[in-house]
């Protein structure tokens, strides 16, 4: 049985896949599997995965029958995996030579704690650094951490940097764009987490990159904002700095006020700003975007989402966003 199970959702990136899997092929840690799933791409992805695995007996290459997206193909591969430990790898993406032999030793070390994850670049579509931009900014980089505070109001955790202990992962399958965020929040609920502070993992930035904002992508970011407000009170959160949880609760009301603002509906803006208020030591913040929710409205949207363009059917947003499904974070 191998030590690692790399899990790579491969979906029209044949462009960048082979130095994907060559990076993984390149890790000073060698007992590992990868379990390439292909999403239905239209490009070249599979043939290429087929003729590296000819020559790489430890490279599976599937195919969905169906797309499932993203986190429904993370979950098939999990339920493939064969190892302790899993990885995922955006196919797009690259690593370090020495993250697995890394992650792997320091979990050894910390049996009791679920993941640790890497810090990394934005990276060109060759491939270069992006330096100017951190895509961690302020956030802590001790070796035990306890990230939940920053994540309740925004990940900045790569999900090609992160190994797994593989009982202590879950994808939420109905999620597209978020389903990393929301495994985290419910690993970093429980438990403690790791981190290597150096950059080893590399998240490669062109024009299909599947983040890019979208209504899809907004929608979904309310479900996971809706469900870090209605359900944080039920969290046992005794061993945080409640200083720190209090100001990620405030910052992601005051997000999700932004996202209400996106779908035009001001009456959840500002109740989502009350709620902020609350709570938020930085009540200066929370004033000056209630204040402003008495603009027009397509003026107070510019203001929150500087680049998105004024839509003709309001109602039309209102309608998205009175059918959002619900969801669970658990804890």
């Amino acid at each position: 049985m191998p030590e690692v199970s790399v899990i790579i959702p491969s979906y029209n990136h044949a462009a960048y896949l082979r130095d994907c899997i060559q990076s993984i092929l390149d890790q000073s840690f060698q007992d590992f599997e990868i379990i390439l799933i292909d999403d239905g791409s239209t490009d070249s992805s599979v043939e290429l995965a087929k003729e590296i695995a000819n020559s790489e007996p430890r490279l599976s290459v599937l195919q969905n029958e169906n797309n499932l997206g993203t986190y429904g193909t993370q979950t098939r591969g999990l339920e493939l995996a064969k190892s302790p430990f899993v990885a995922i790898m955006n196919s797009d993406d690259l690593w370090a030579p020495e993250k697995l032999e890394q992650q792997v030793n320091l979990l050894k070390r910390h049996p009791d704690l679920p993941l640790c994850y890497v810090l990394g670049w934005m990276v060109d579509k060759e491939g270069n650094p992006i330096t100017i931009d951190d895509v961690h900014a302020d956030w802590p980089t001790s070796e035990i951490q306890e990230p939940l505070p920053y994540l309740l109001y925004e990940n900045r955790i790569l999900a090609s940097g992160v190994l797994w202990r593989t009982e202590c992962v879950r994808f939420e399958t109905t999620c597209r764009y978020s389903g990393d965020w929301l495994a985290l929040l419910e690993a970093s609920i429980k438990s403690p987490v790791l981190c290597i502070n150096q950059r080893l993992t590399f998240w490669r930035q062109h024009e299909t990159n599947s983040y890019l904002f979208s209504h899809k992508q907004a929608l979904e970011e309310i479900r996971v904002r809706q469900a870090i407000q209605n359900q944080w009170q039920s969290w046992d959160l005794s061993r945080f700095d409640q200083s720190m949880v209090r100001k990620g609760l405030a910052q992601n009301l005051i997000n999700l006020s932004a996202m209400y603002a996106y779908f035009y509906d001001i009456s959840l803006v500002r109740k989502s700003l009350r709620e902020s208020w609350k709570i938020n030591p930085n009540r200066k913040q929370v004033a000056k975007r209630y204040l402003g929710s008495y603009l027009p409205i397509e003026k107070f949207r510019k203001h929150v989402f500087p680049t998105s363009q004024p839509e003709q059917d309001p109602d039309s947003f209102k309608k998205m966003l009175n059918e959002i499904a619900h969801l669970a974070i658990k804890k």
